[in-house]
């Protein structure tokens, strides 16, 4: 019975022992990866964290660690891969969400600005995502409206004037300046007034001749006859 007893006693005493070391290796090697991070030494940072999500899998300090040093060594992919994972984790996503929320936001917008000059399609698309999460962030408003300015430039330059002024009306809607909005209406009256012009200009051929013979419409000065 004692030797039963004795028995017990060792092997709650060794477990607690193991837990103890477990705690203390996490511990450690947290304190080792915000140390590093400090240090600015983002590698060994990045590796210290992986050795403490080894030990704590999913722990929140761990995952939130990885995901703030790919954004401090400027690696908005696998950032946006580590936030998305974190808040996949409801627990995680409510409790830190004022945290979490304004860290997409701004990798989105970065993400955005870095595919500006290779695919503005993309682009555009994180710039969306962004305003999704907070339709008030300036720099995806103000970049995003630059984005439609330039598209409706081209388009105009083409001769499409519908997408022209599709795009110009869209970006007025944006929160941007009044600077910025007040160049964007004067491109959409343009592109307004040769969409109207394109709508009148076949019916007008239709009946030009009889004006002329009519004489009320002289085709040289190309006025009408009052």
């Amino acid at each position: 019975m004692r030797s039963t007893i004795l028995v017990s006693l060792l092997i709650m005493l060794f477990g607690s022992l193991t837990i103890g070391c477990e705690e203390d290796k996490q511990k450690i090697a947290l304190r080792e990866a915000r140390k590093a991070v400090k240090a600015s030494q983002y590698d060994l940072a990045l590796t210290k964290f992986k050795e403490f999500l080894a030990l704590a899998p999913d722990n929140y300090n761990g995952l939130w660690g990885i995901a703030d040093v790919y954004a401090r060594q400027g690696n908005v992919v696998e950032q946006e891969k580590m936030l998305n994972k974190i808040m996949e984790n409801k627990q995680y996503a409510k409790d830190h969400k004022r945290v979490l929320i304004p860290a997409l936001e701004q990798n989105y917008v970065m993400q955005g600005n870095n595919l500006l000059g290779s695919d503005l399609k993309k682009a555009d698309e994180f710039y969306r995502k962004a305003l999704k999460l907070n339709k008030k962030n300036a720099a995806a408003n103000a970049n995003l409206a630059e984005m439609l300015m330039n598209r409706g430039d081209a388009a105009q330059k083409k001769g499409n004037f519908k997408l022209a002024d599709a795009s110009f009306k869209e970006a007025i809607k944006l929160r941007i300046t009044s600077k910025l909005r007040n160049k964007l209406k004067k491109r959409a009256e343009i592109s307004s007034f040769f969409i109207k012009r394109d709508s009148v200009l076949p019916r007008f051929e239709k009946v030009k001749k009889a004006f002329i013979e009519a004489g009320q419409y002289d085709p040289k000065k190309r006025e009408f006859i009052v």
